[in-house]
């Protein structure tokens, strides 16, 4: 049986619409066939505005194109309408082809994707066993340094490794490569085993070692403490009495200058009680004695104001007894001038004499004596 590889094809050509160029062409020619008519009839009408008739008919015509435009503009869209409920189907149509072409595609190709598919699971599955043995190799699992694993954990990963089959038909063209790789993992991982198992027990012996010397220095240590302990408890009593001798040494020495401040303060306070005293009595006399110097002084002082005072008082009595008998003397002189004055009138003396001393005594009214 031969292999059919032409897939049947179908004519579309039983599915165009009319182009749009010519449809264009067509309602065009349409339309302008129309405009002429309708202009060669309004060329041909001879109508007479001046009468009622001529603008009926004017007015008439004008309606009957806007009528004719009216039905031209509704048939337009009745095109349109037409058109898309065309191009609704054609699109839904489309879409349900679309899915149906796409379905057979994936139908035609599922055999070549599902090769594709196995091809790729060989190689991610012998990329990651590859991975993980060189990653093995270079000293590190999961993140983990080889060196920093048990020996336990290695012969656990080492029986893994062990239990491994590297199948064609699991890891294809490769699988021959990784099971090489997977017996010198193996030989790797034993010899990292015995190492970490060596090193296990070495550092288990280390330890055991490291527990004796700890227990020996911890008894070393103890007895150095009790050791320490004891001296400086012999020390701390030693110091105790040390300090309580020199607490009474210092008591005794304390006590003995108290008792000479004491004896020093009392004989200071009794010399000085002296010292007042002579002070106070050397004032005292100074006092007294210039109290007397001060009352013989104000004594004298005294007498001498009163001698003076008495002075003043005889020179003042003698000076108004001088100014009196002067003032007598000068009025007498006035009194005798104005009565030898009278006389001179022919007065008698006595009269004269009554008339002055009137006047002088101011007896006689608007009349004075002039002294």
């Amino acid at each position: 049986m031969e292999d059919q590889t032409e897939i049947a094809v179908i004519d579309t050509k039983q599915f165009n619409l009319p182009e749009p160029t010519v449809f264009k062409e067509q309602m065009e020619g349409a339309f302008a066939k129309m405009y002429e008519k309708i202009d060669a009839d309004l060329a041909s009408r001879v109508v007479d505005l001046t009468t009622d008739k001529g603008r009926k008919q004017i007015a008439s015509d004008a309606r009957k194109i806007s009528t004719l435009k009216v039905r031209m503009v509704e048939k337009a869209g009745e095109l349109v309408a037409d058109q898309k409920a065309i191009i609704e189907t054609v699109t839904k149509t489309r879409q349900a082809m679309e899915a149906e072409f796409d379905k057979r595609r994936d139908a035609a190709r599922a055999p070549l994707t599902k090769w594709e598919e196995t091809v790729k699971q060989i190689e991610d599955r012998a990329k990651s066993e590859r991975n993980f043995m060189l990653t093995i190799r270079a000293q590190s699992v999961d993140g983990v340094l080889v060196a920093d694993m048990t020996g336990s954990q290695l012969e656990a990963l080492q029986d893994s490794r062990l239990e491994m089959v590297f199948s064609e038909s699991l890891y294809g063209e490769t699988a021959y490569e990784l099971g090489a790789l997977n017996r010198s993992t193996i030989d790797f991982l034993g010899a990292a085993a015995i190492a970490a198992f060596k090193a296990e027990d070495e550092a288990k012996e280390l330890e055991e070692l490291r527990a004796i010397l700890a227990e020996n220095l911890v008894q070393v240590a103890r007895a150095e403490a009790e050791r320490i302990a004891a001296e400086e408890a012999a020390a701390l009593a030693e110091r105790q009495e040390a300090e309580r001798i020199a607490a009474e040494k210092a008591e005794a020495e304390r006590k003995a200058a108290e008792e000479k401040r004491i004896k020093e303060q009392a004989e200071a306070d009794a010399k000085a009680r002296v010292e007042a005293a002579e002070e106070a009595a050397r004032v005292a006399v100074a006092k007294a004695e210039a109290d007397a110097a001060a009352l013989v002084k104000k004594a004298a002082d005294d007498r001498a104001a009163q001698d003076k005072a008495e002075a003043d008082r005889i020179a003042a009595e003698a000076a108004e007894n001088k100014r009196r008998e002067e003032d007598q003397n000068h009025r007498r002189t006035i009194n005798q001038a104005a009565v030898a004055s009278l006389a001179a009138l022919g007065m008698s003396e006595d009269h004269c004499k009554a008339v002055v001393v009137a006047i002088a005594k101011g007896q006689i009214s608007h009349v004075s004596i002039k002294y």
